[in-house]
């Protein structure tokens, strides 16, 4: 009983039969953020479309970066390593279900631990759609990212 399951289960993924088979990562709808503003712990984002604006909250992480790295040789069986540490920035992925492939418009607002504004910057993100199993595999969502200068710039990415 439990073969025949199996077998069954084998044949659902489609390699066999010269399509390729799907792997089984997930990925979110969301902007990510990458924040040099020194100072900036938290914040918010408004993000506006065809269908209304809605509100998310952000949270910021210290920025992790590779620090050093080794490797064991330079074959194709050799190991290699990395260390990471702290950088000098922070970085946040916020979550936003209605985001789709069209554009919409984004208003940032960093905050400090205090609570007080230190960045509202609004402009438009073209979110595109990201298919981590493969172009003709679910899921997909769509993704943008905004990146924060030490100056207070922002850009779209």
């Amino acid at each position: 009983m439990v073969a025949a399951a199996l077998l069954a289960l084998a044949g659902c993924g489609g390699a066999g039969r010269g399509e390729a088979a799907c792997t089984l990562i997930g990925a979110l709808a969301g902007v990510s953020l990458d924040v040099d503003l020194r100072g900036a712990e938290s914040g918010s984002l408004r993000v506006c479309g065809a269908d209304g604006c809605a509100d998310h909250r952000v949270e910021l992480r210290d920025e992790r970066v590779v620090v050093t790295t080794s490797c064991t040789g330079t074959g194709p069986d050799d190991t290699c390593g990395a260390v990471s540490g702290p950088g000098e920035g922070k970085v946040g992925f916020v979550p936003v279900p209605e985001l789709t492939g069209e554009p919409v418009t984004a208003t940032l607002v960093l905050l400090d631990a205090a609570g007080s504004e230190l960045l509202r910057h609004e402009g438009e993100l073209r979110p595109e759609a990201t298919r981590p199993n493969g172009e003709h595999c679910e899921p997909q969502a769509a993704q943008a990212g905004l990146s924060v200068a030490a100056d207070g710039a922002v850009t779209a990415r």
